[in-house]
């Protein structure tokens, strides 16, 4: 048997096992930076980790710098779920995700998110 034969052999026997792992992935399409669009009020950015439930708010401090909030984010058929501490109170964002397209409804307003590099 030739290693070319092996190699191919382990291929076709680890292929399912392949494709069970990449079905158990957390990416559910939202991972990376999503910015406000139009910015609206002090929320700029949006960034979701990949690797875990963990996503970053970036909002406007009121002296031109950034302030990170830390929140929790879950994605389940397309429906986004965003909680976190905001001024003191627990507060929820949810909405729908429709390809580079993120439209949020929290506790007074509504924000639209579109993926991509943040920028100030």
């Amino acid at each position: 048997m030739t290693l070319r034969r092996s190699v191919a052999g382990a291929l076709v026997l680890a292929g399912p096992t392949l494709l069970l792992l990449a079905g158990c992935s957390n990416d559910h399409g939202i991972a990376g930076n999503w910015n406000v669009d139009p910015r609206h009020g002090p929320i700029e950015h949006v960034e979701f980790d990949a690797r875990s439930d963990a996503a970053i708010v970036g909002v406007d401090d009121g002296s031109g710098g950034d302030e990170h909030l830390q929140f929790r984010y879950s994605v389940r058929d397309g429906d986004v779920t965003l909680t976190g501490i905001w001024h003191g109170k627990d507060v929820t964002w949810s909405g729908r995700l429709s390809g580079d397209q993120l439209e949020l409804r929290g506790p007074d307003e509504a924000i639209v998110l579109r993926r991509g590099a943040h920028v100030r």
